[in-house]
């Protein structure tokens, strides 16, 4: 192969540039197939025959160049012709990197572009390299486990067995209230658990197992059954007015957030209630969790501020989320996990207030895959699977982009 052109018309005037890199794919493998790259094509195609992808060891790149690159051979490379998407572009289990070796986990490699003209090789320049390395590792990744329920986004949680149940909103938030909570099986089977609901939102599981159920339309509580059976709890008698997100402590004392009055009440077990906070800090608050050292976190609505309350009823803002829309929020393991719904994302809040980007790219869409990575529609609420080792997240229909 000629390592120059014969003419300069020969050589494209804009040179590729490797703009995205990712170490994960959704099978979380730990191999080549977790290997995903993306580059910006030249924007003038003309007298380009294809590019080549290379993954080169780190250790190396200082000496790959264009005759190094040029004598790759093609198991080493995967072609992409001028015309072809360059989104995503996947390489396959056994794929071997430019010393022809396995790629694998653990090693530190570098991304490499070659272009060639219909000629040849171009000048020097044409090879051109990722700005940073990577090294394949297991990760987070985003599956989904049921594409589309015929339901808006209520709350959402998770029994002791691993079951998910999904309450259903309505399909917008001034539409007709949903009726029903659905009872969704860890492999993704989808039945009706509960119906007579109105306006299903915010919801958690007592010591007992049943399921209490906020009705924002009817601004009652419901309590449900282990075996679906549902009765009223609470009526709006008791200051309910736009019931959203419930969580429940130890002792099954129920804390309900109202989005219209702005507060949060405390209910027994028995049905007593209390104001337990309330104040200009709470703007639609919507969701609702508790830590073990009895710190309650309230997700707001109206804004994105996450308040922290003192058990003695003390608010104060922990952190304020991108987007001033957030959805619910919960505890797990040290930390918050907020929605940022307008957002769809969800972040990542130490209880110091500092916080990053859990999931999401910031753009509406329905796309598996890394979690930076991976897009959704208008997240609502998230559970987690009883051992943590898994995130469920309830979204409305996504679009692609």
């Amino acid at each position: 192969m000629n390592q120059s052109c014969d003419s300069d018309s020969d050589i494209p005037t804009t040179l590729p540039t490797v703009t995205a890199i990712l170490s994960i794919d959704a099978d979380n493998t730990g191999n080549a197939t977790d290997l995903l790259v993306s580059f910006t094509k030249p924007l003038d195609l003309a007298g380009i025959s294809e590019f080549r992808v290379l993954v080169v060891k780190e250790t190396v790149s200082v000496a790959f160049d264009l005759a190094k690159a040029s004598t790759t051979i093609a198991s080493n490379y995967v072609r992409v012709g001028p015309n072809e998407i360059t989104e995503d572009i996947s390489f396959i289990a056994a794929s071997t990197d430019s010393d022809s070796e396995i790629i694998a986990e653990g090693v530190e490699y570098r991304i490499f572009v070659l272009t060639v003209a219909e000629t040849g090789l171009t000048e020097d320049n044409a090879l051109t390299q990722s700005g940073s390395t990577i090294i394949l590792a297991q990760v987070n990744t985003v599956k989904t486990l049921v594409a589309f329920i015929n339901a808006g986004s209520g709350g959402m949680d998770a029994d002791a067995t691993g079951n998910i149940y999904m309450a259903d909103f309505g399909e917008n938030l001034s539409g007709p209230p949903g009726t029903k909570v659905y009872k969704i099986t860890p492999s993704g089977d989808v039945s009706i658990f509960a119906t007579g609901l109105v306006g299903a939102s915010g919801n958690d599981f007592d010591s007992q197992g049943n399921l209490f159920q906020s009705n924002i339309s009817a601004g009652t509580i419901s309590k449900i059954a282990p075996d679906g059976t549902l009765t009223e709890f609470a009526n709006n008698s008791t200051g309910l007015a736009g019931p959203v997100g419930i969580t429940i402590d130890d002792n099954d004392n129920l804390y309900v957030v109202n989005c219209s009055n702005n507060n949060i009440l405390k209910f027994t077990k028995d049905g007593q209630v209390s104001t337990f906070a309330t104040g200009s800090v709470f703007q639609c608050p919507n969701g609702i969790t508790l830590a073990p050292n009895g710190q309650i976190y309230v997700a707001n609505f109206g804004n994105g501020s996450v308040v922290e309350v003192d058990p003695d009823g003390t608010t104060s803002i922990l952190a304020t989320i991108p987007g001033a829309n957030n959805g619910h929020l919960l505890y797990h393991e040290g930390f918050l996990f907020v929605v940022a719904r307008s957002n769809s994302q969800i972040y990542k809040v130490s209880l110091d207030g500092s916080m990053e980007v859990f999931m999401g790219t910031g753009q509406r869409g329905d796309r598996d895959g890394a979690v930076l990575r991976a897009s959704m529609s208008l997240p609502n609420d998230i559970a987690f699977s009883p051992d943590g080792s898994k995130m469920y997240i309830n979204c409305v229909a996504g679009t692609n982009q």
